[in-house]
């Protein structure tokens, strides 16, 4: 019953799975050399709401700036879209739990 009714949000789901397959396989055969933190989406769009470092400072979350100010490492923001992602991948297994449940042992 409830999947019926939300059954539109799966194919949202499957979407952006196969959107990220074949990113990954398009980034894969060009071989294009790694990309500037400063230069991503998430980094530029995290800056409007919270400092983040221009560089990496080792294996520290957050490090002091020119200024002296604490600010979010480019590491950080990696480890933050990595546990966002992994919520995202949780979400794909809720139609498998409803599943398991409606269908007989």
């Amino acid at each position: 019953m409830i999947i019926s009714a939300w059954a539109w949000v799966f194919y949202i789901f499957a979407a952006f799975l196969i959107y990220t397959a074949i990113k990954l396989l398009y980034d894969e055969a060009t071989d294009q050399p790694e990309s500037d933190p400063n230069d991503m989406f998430v980094v530029k769009t995290l800056r409007k709401v919270i400092p983040v470092t221009k560089s990496y400072h080792g294996d520290r979350l957050v490090s002091a700036t020119e200024t002296g100010k604490k600010a979010v490492t480019p590491l950080f923001v990696a480890l933050l879209s990595i546990g966002f992602i992994d919520v995202m991948f949780a979400f794909d297994s809720i139609p498998a739990i409803f599943e398991s449940r409606r269908s007989p042992s």
